[in-house]
């Protein structure tokens, strides 16, 4: 039976799609936990030269919270007057296919919080999530794998 509303991936492809991009950065040394402009490019053009499916990377603001009891986020921009917004210095990349954000990063969030000093580690998960399904503001963000994303095409 086929499922309605699937991701545009299934996990095994996910995870293997990651890996390959993965490999490729770790094998000219790359600051891997910092190439989300890579995994969303990549990302995209796998999808749609394999997958034959509409795919295009995105550039903007990006918070997911990683956990219910701390409130623990992980946040890809800057707030600006109360605002989420991206810049130069703050944003992340991810790609947008058949209505989801799908994010090759995520196995990498724990190497993002390392590298950032956070005192909390995230899971490594695979984000594929329904841009409907998006939390209303970065202020609306109640279980843990809630999100919330700003575009910025000015960036990109």
């Amino acid at each position: 039976m086929k499922r309605t509303n699937a991701p545009p991936l299934p996990l095994a492809d996910y995870l293997r799609m990651h890996n390959v991009m993965r490999g490729v950065l770790d094998s000219v040394d790359a600051h891997t936990a910092h190439a989300c402009l890579f995994f969303s490019v990549a990302g995209a053009t796998l999808l749609r030269e394999f997958y034959k499916k509409e795919a295009q990377p995105v550039i903007g603001a990006m918070v997911l919270l990683v956990d219910n009891d701390q409130r623990n986020a992980l946040t890809f921009a800057a707030l600006e007057d109360g605002r989420l917004v991206s810049t130069k210095a703050a944003f992340h990349a991810w790609v947008e296919c058949g209505g989801y954000a799908i994010d090759f990063m995520a196995p990498l969030f724990p190497a993002n919080c390392a590298a950032a000093g956070h005192p909390f580690m995230a899971p490594s998960r695979m984000f594929q999530k329904r841009l409907e399904a998006m939390a209303p503001s970065h202020e609306h963000l109640d279980k843990a794998g809630d999100f919330h994303v700003v575009r910025n095409p000015e960036l990109a």
